[in-house]
């Protein structure tokens, strides 16, 4: 259990995007538990559509950005929510690998063996600024 405390994100409503129903469930939940709210959908077209019904500050990416398909995703969501941060926790990375073409469409790229410390933290900072454009 995380000792960190961030009051900010009961007020920043998060999107978990996971081909994995479980896994999308799993972290929303270790999330709310935080007071983070986290909304889930397990597609790229039902996360663009969660996108346009409701503000997300940020959008969190479980997958590997490595395969056309999620980094398709990751183009398709950058291209639709371009003033919204995302977040991508790459299933295939090794921690403290980065640099990957995610990059390019994602503001931060994590090891899937990320500390939910970390994620946190990163949120946080996200809800107090804007994404430049």
């Amino acid at each position: 259990m995380s000792d960190f405390d961030a009051p900010v994100l009961k007020y920043a409503p998060v999107l978990v995007v996971n081909s994995s129903a479980a896994g999308a469930i799993e972290l929303a939940l270790r999330l709310h538990t935080h007071g983070c709210p986290a909304d889930i959908a397990i597609s790229c077209r039902a996360a663009r559509a969660a996108a346009r019904a409701k503000h997300y500050r940020s959008v969190i990416v479980v997958g590997n950005p490595h395969r056309a398909p999620d980094l398709d995703c990751l183009a398709s969501l950058r291209s639709a929510l371009p003033a919204t941060w995302i977040i991508v926790i790459d299933t295939h990375a090794m921690p403290g690998e980065g640099g990957t073409t995610a990059s390019y469409y994602a503001d931060a790229v994590i090891a899937k063996s990320f500390s939910l410390d970390d994620l946190l933290r990163r949120l946080t900072a996200f809800s107090h600024r804007p994404r430049p454009p």
